[in-house]
């Protein structure tokens, strides 16, 4: 039996992101397989995920029983979102040094694939855009506060936060000749792309200065949490109709409750998908309402 954690974002999401671990655990187990799964594990312990709140929850004991589980298994299945999660990235660090499999889940498919390797440049971009970005902040903020620090010691003036990068670069690049590792080069990367949001800050800065024009806005998040919290692509939710393109998917909508369904598929990898005569609702209704 093939033993599974699923993996996946969970804080920003309505009711913790939980709906989509259970449907992932729910499809899993029809095909035998053993899973773990984070959101069952805290369920157990007592968390309400309605509630929306941390409070009283302890992160120590639930980070440890997620890496107790990591280990535990032969695959780490993760989530539509997980690029943009701490936790989930810590979860895929620790399987790749362990040399377990991992894969990703499609909800609407209910299928799981293997994840591409990713190279250097592409960890990079996911690791600045995603978990550290919203650790440390934007970059020319948190280079500017170093700056600052390494002037003061170096008893000169603040130092330019874009410099801060190329020097954090130049100390990757002198690891890498003492001893060559990936790491580096996926932080050499990461540094060169933080040089390149701090530049065009400052840029933005010099613009809106002589203009009043506002700052660009974020990108949207790679996946969104709609109504019920269900992944949906098109960032489905009770205003806003999925658009399911494609001869496998369709979709509808109800008037009156404004229910998003579509029409699931379920294919356990190596076999032939088979479609199901029933529909999925993010309102989880087993049956289309239109």
């Amino acid at each position: 039996m093939i033993k599974a954690y699923v993996a996946g974002p969970m804080r920003g999401y309505d009711q913790f992101n939980f709906p989509a671990f259970d449907h992932c655990a729910a499809v899993l187990r029809a095909w035998e397989w053993e899973v773990r799964s984070p959101a069952e594990h805290d369920r157990e312990g007592g968390f309400d995920e309605k509630q929306n709140s941390l409070d009283g929850f302890d992160l120590t004991a639930a980070m440890r029983w997620d890496l107790e589980a990591v280990l535990w298994a032969d695959v780490v299945v993760l989530l539509p979102g997980w690029e943009d999660s701490s936790g989930a990235a810590i979860a895929l660090t620790v399987a790749n040094a362990t040399g377990k499999r991992v894969m990703t889940f499609d909800p609407w498919e209910e299928e799981v694939e293997d994840l591409e390797p990713e190279s250097p440049l592409a960890e990079a971009d996911r690791l600045v855009s995603g978990a550290r970005q919203a650790d440390y902040g934007h970059p020319i903020e948190d280079f500017t506060r170093t700056g600052r620090m390494w002037g003061a010691i170096l008893g000169v003036g603040d130092i330019d936060p874009a410099h801060v990068g190329l020097c954090m670069a130049a100390v990757k690049i002198s690891r890498e000749v003492n001893r060559p590792k990936r790491d580096n080069l996926v932080d050499l990367a990461g540094y060169a792309k933080t040089v390149h949001l701090v530049r065009e800050r400052q840029r933005w800065t010099t613009t809106s200065m002589r203009t009043g024009s506002p700052p660009p806005s974020r990108p949207a998040p790679r996946a969104s949490s709609s109504a019920g919290g269900w992944w949906s692509p098109s960032g489905c939710s009770p205003t806003a109709p999925p658009t399911c393109r494609g001869p496998t998917r369709q979709a509808c909508q109800h008037g009156s409750c404004g229910a998003c369904c579509t029409r699931r598929y379920a294919r356990s990898p190596g076999t032939t998908r088979t479609p199901k005569a029933r529909w999925w609702s993010v309102s989880g209704s087993p049956t289309c309402p239109g």
